[in-house]
């Protein structure tokens, strides 16, 4: 229906319609994987939902290279409601393993530590980048609009998302048991999880040409993978509270460094 309706409102504008229906086609590919996935064995679905995954990946690279009329702002906040979903979704999919727990201290350290982690993840793209990378899409001539929002937006913004879902599964494990060190796996996802995320905007970061953004949050990166055997050591409390402060200090740098810049630019 969406590609329906957007083959209607373009009607005669055959540079669009050709890159839609490019994008289409290949994208059927994906769509027929996970409808197969879903009634394959248990032991193999895994396999053709990841092949799924890349086909995404492939169509997305494809439409890149077809030449789009896409509205900055629009297209920039879509993809900023995405991610707010999906930390959303991650601190629902928590709150369901808090049915039976004790609300007691250690419950409160953890949960407390989940949001503030949600929230110093949100402020880490929301805070100053998120308007640059709007920006800097909009300064696109129309050749270059469409792989820029390709790198920038569908490329990058899978590897935020897919941090924001290992993140959640580590919230997860740490408020079901409050009070014991996350396994490795969680610890792992967590970690892993975090480092996506702010990889992930490195690199959009990177082919936006916002050079002050990058080195902070691949630093985070680095830090969050070499944390694994501490977060799987410590409490689960301490572990997000840890990640909520680190993923803190990335904006809190940032916004110092920006506000100590405006004079001079001025």
């Amino acid at each position: 229906l969406g590609i329906g309706g957007q083959l209607w409102v373009l009607g005669d504008d055959e540079t669009q319609i050709g890159g839609v229906r490019r994008f289409a086609s290949v994208s059927l590919v994906g769509i027929a994987l996970v409808i197969i996935g879903a009634f394959v064995s248990a032991d193999i679905r895994p396999w053709f939902w990841l092949a799924a995954v890349l086909a995404d990946f492939l169509t997305v690279s494809i439409a890149g290279r077809s030449t789009w009329v896409l509205q900055a702002g629009h297209f920039a906040e879509r993809h900023g409601l995405i991610v707010i979903v999906a930390l959303g979704e991650s601190l629902i999919a928590s709150g369901a393993a808090t049915a039976g727990l004790d609300r007691d201290l250690t419950f409160a350290i953890v949960t407390t530590g989940a949001v503030l982690a949600t929230c110093s993840l949100w402020w880490m793209y929301f805070g100053t980048l998120q308007p640059k990378f709007e920006t800097a899409l909009d300064e696109q001539g129309d050749q270059s609009r469409a792989r820029f929002a390709r790198d920038v937006y569908s490329l990058s913004h899978a590897l935020v998302v897919a941090g924001v879902i290992g993140v959640a599964v580590g919230f997860e494990e740490a408020i079901a048991h409050p009070e014991e060190p996350l396994p490795l796996a969680a610890s792992v996802a967590l970690a892993v999880g975090a480092a996506l995320f702010a990889g992930g905007l490195a690199g959009a970061a990177i082919r936006a040409g916002i050079r002050e953004a990058v080195v902070p949050r691949i630093a985070f990166a680095i830090v969050a993978l070499a944390s694994i055997p501490i977060i799987s050591s410590v409490d689960s409390g301490i572990a997000l509270w840890g990640l909520a402060v680190t993923a803190a200090a990335v904006s809190v740098v940032e916004a110092v460094r920006t506000r100590t810049a405006s004079p001079k630019s001025a």
